[in-house]
C-alpha cells in the first residue's frame, strides 16, 4: 500500500474448510504472495462465504432482511477485492477458481435445525461480529496513514462496509438465539460473554 503498514487481518467473512479450519482461497494463493495479494483473494473468497450464509439462513427460515443483507455484503466484498487489487497496483478481472466449493454441502452434514442455528451463531460471532469489527479498525488505521486522498477514501469506504457486516453478524447471532435460546446460548457461552452480547 505504500504506507509501511504490514498488519494483516481477514477482512470479510472467512470462507473455511468444513472439517479443517484453514481458509479456502482462490487457486494461485500459496501464502507466499504479498499481503495485499492475499487480502484481495481473501475478500473474493468472502463473496462465496456470504452467498453460502444466505442459503443456510434461507434453509432455516430466517427473515428476508437478513438474507438480503447477506447478498448485499457479498456484492460489497466483490468491490473490496477489486479495490485491494487496485491499491496494490494490479487490475485483475478474475481471482482464480476455488475448487473446494465444488460438491460442498451447504451447512455441512448436520441437518438438525438446532445444530445449524448454534453453528451459524458461533460462526457469525467469531467470523463476523468480532473479526469484521477488528478488520474495520485496521482499515481505519490504514486510512489514517494513507499516502493519498484516493487511498484514504477507498479504505474508509471498506471500513464502513466491514462495520456494516459486523452489525449484520450481530443481528444473525441474536436471531439464532431467539429461535433456540437454550441450544444457541450454550454454544455461544463457550466463546462469548453475556456482556458482549448486551453491548
Amino acid at each position: 500500500m505504500g504506507n509501511g503498514m504490514t498488519q494483516c487481518v481477514v477482512e470479510g467473512r472467512p470462507l473455511r474448510r468444513r472439517r479443517r479450519r484453514r481458509l479456502l482461497l482462490p487457486v494461485g494463493d500459496d501464502g507466499s504472495g504479498s499481503g495485499d495479494d492475499r487480502q484481495a483473494r481473501t475478500e473474493w473468497a468472502s463473496v462465496a462465504s456470504f452467498g453460502e450464509l444466505a442459503l443456510r439462513l434461507i434453509a432455516l427460515g430466517a427473515p428476508t432482511h437478513l438474507v438480503e443483507a447477506c447478498h448485499r455484503a457479498a456484492l460489497e466484498e466483490i468491490s473490496h477485492a477489486r479495490t485491494a487489487d487496485e491499491l496494490a497496483g494490479r487490475s485483475r478481472t478474475r481471482f482464480g477458481a476455488i475448487p473446494g466449493l465444488l460438491g460442498r454441502r451447504i451447512g455441512g452434514w448436520a441437518r438438525s435445525r438446532r445444530k445449524q442455528l448454534a453453528r451459524i451463531a458461533v460462526e457469525s460471532y467469531l467470523d463476523g461480529w468480532v473479526n469484521e469489527s477488528a478488520a474495520a479498525d485496521v482499515l481505519r488505521r490504514r486510512a489514517e496513514c494513507s499516502a493519498s486522498d484516493g487511498e484514504r477514501t477507498a479504505l474508509d469506504a471498506m471500513a464502513s462496509d466491514e462495520e456494516g457486516h459486523a452489525r449484520l453478524a450481530k443481528d444473525i447471532v441474536m436471531w439464532c438465539y431467539e429461535q433456540d435460546p437454550k441450544t444457541v446460548g450454550r454454544a455461544l457461552g463457550r466463546v462469548v460473554t453475556v456482556a458482549h452480547l448486551a453491548a
